[in-house]
């Protein structure tokens, strides 16, 4: 994987029916894979489980905003860990970055960032 010079390009918001951010979700894969939180899905006016239609996802990078549909089960309820598995419709934006993941244990008394999409 390449150097990211901006780690906030791999940011998007999901936005809601009036076009709002209600919250964040990160691109983990070059194939526009976006993970963002069950819950969030939610507050955007997508019942939890009922996602057959497009979700709103605007690009921190290009301010630009793209349809997106939930992967048939890959999401989690809050209880199972409120997660949701996007993908793109089209093509990942080139000025988008892909961020990596990595397990949170052995983390403990290590610098962490935290980004979030402003409204």
């Amino acid at each position: 994987m390449s150097e990211i010079s901006d780690w906030t390009n791999g940011v998007v918001a999901i936005i809601d029916g009036e076009r709002h951010p209600v919250g964040t979700g990160f691109v983990v894969s070059a194939d526009g894979f976006i993970v963002t939180c069950a819950h969030v899905l939610q507050q955007a006016g997508w019942p939890y489980g009922r996602w057959e239609s497009p979700v709103r996802v605007r690009f921190k990078a290009t301010g630009r905003s793209a349809r997106a549909f939930v992967l048939e089960g890959c999401f989690r309820s809050k209880i199972e860990g409120d997660t949701a598995v996007l993908a793109l419709e089209d093509a990942l934006p080139e000025e988008a970055a892909v961020l990596p993941l990595a397990p949170a244990r052995g983390i403990e008394k290590h610098e962490v960032s935290l980004w979030g999409y402003p409204p």
